[in-house]
């Protein structure tokens, strides 16, 4: 048995793992899988269908949503779960399901391999995979265990008993709007108190919007992370501007190695975080770290607007239909303020 912790500030376990490591270490090592989970997030279902494709032993693997009936779901949350429903039937996996008879709270990943059973019990729903919340986080793993097999079997029951598959459930689940506050409650972001409107200088400029295939609003699909061997794929979330030369030498723009490097900015809904710009020529543009913030402020808000689904590439077509491709950067007085706009005039 090994607790698993989210370690974050002030309550760093030393030597101790995490909950993301050991479910892709017990996903990629198993024949069988099957995973109850409360609640889900667009880009952990995104991130959770990427593993199991990079997965060279998984056979079989269901997935269990448990509160769903009882307190809705986004249009995001319900795409991101047909795609990835739709992916394990073409691999002649298994289903996502959905718990119909009462409310499953319960957190519980079972797995088996020719060795025996496995299984991670705790706190942590399934954005536990890729999570930036600052919300702490306890789990037990249970390795070729009685209590494994035992929760495995009960994880089993929950599927078998009191659920139906993703099809039958869209008859009963809710849709409600996104979550406009998607952000807060990441850790290093907070909301803005400044008046962004007598702060704003003469400082301005317009930063593009990439859509290449690998990089930066793309990013997701580059080189993943190397990890005991393999590679885990980037979040969904994860992307780094890359900024023309021609925009970064300009008098003002902040330069890398210098303090003005990193930065806060503060959006034009109001929320603030940290970015920073790195390498040559200043070029990369990303939020400060954690690569997911500005690529979940900027994907929430294409998401929100109906023309981008969870997990497909962002293509010209969908800046197209948003309204505009490009972000506004200015810069406020105070001591490496910015202020960052993505609006686009719905009138």
């Amino acid at each position: 048995m090994e607790v698993l912790y989210s370690n974050l500030k002030p309550l760093k376990v030393e030597g101790a793992g995490t909950y993301g490591k050991k479910f892709v270490d017990a996903l990629w090592g198993s024949s069988e899988a099957i995973m109850v989970v409360a609640y889900v997030s667009e880009d952990s279902v995104v991130d959770l269908g990427r593993l199991i494709s990079e997965s060279e032993e998984i056979q079989k693997f269901d997935l269990v949503v448990g509160m769903a009936r009882f307190d809705g779901m986004t249009f995001g949350q319900m795409s991101a779960l047909t795609s990835l429903d739709a992916q394990l039937i073409e691999q002649e996996l298994g289903r996502v399901h959905v718990v119909k008879a009462i409310p499953v709270h319960a957190k519980i990943s079972g797995f088996m391999a020719g060795d025996g059973h496995r299984a991670l019990v705790g706190s942590s729903n399934l954005s536990g995979l890729i999570s930036s919340f600052r919300q702490y986080e306890v789990d037990i793993f249970f390795d070729e265990s009685p209590s494994a097999e035992k929760l495995y079997e009960f994880a089993c029951e929950v599927r078998d008993k009191v659920s139906v598959p993703l099809d039958q459930a869209k008859e009963f689940v809710k849709l409600r709007e996104p979550d406009s506050e998607i952000l807060l409650g990441v850790s290093g972001v907070t909301t803005a108190e400044s008046d962004v409107e007598i702060l704003m200088t003469t400082v301005k400029f317009s930063i593009p919007l990439k859509v290449t295939a690998k990089s930066n609003l793309n990013a997701f699909l580059g080189k993943g992370r190397a990890h005991n061997g393999r590679e885990i794929p980037r979040s969904w979330y994860e992307i780094e501007l890359i900024v023309p030369k021609s925009i970064t030498q300009k008098e003002g723009y902040p330069q890398a190695g210098t303090p003005s490097s990193t930065f806060t900015v503060i959006t034009d809904d109001r929320l603030q975080f940290k970015c920073s710009v790195q390498g040559d020529y200043s070029k990369n543009f990303r939020s400060s770290g954690d690569l997911k913030i500005l690529g979940k402020w900027i994907k929430s808000r294409l998401e929100a607007a109906m023309v981008l689904e969870p997990g497909h590439a962002i293509t010209e077509e969908t800046l197209s239909k948003y309204g505009r491709n490009d972000l506004t950067f200015v810069k406020l007085e105070g001591d490496n303020l910015w202020y960052l706009d993505f609006s686009v005039d719905n009138g």
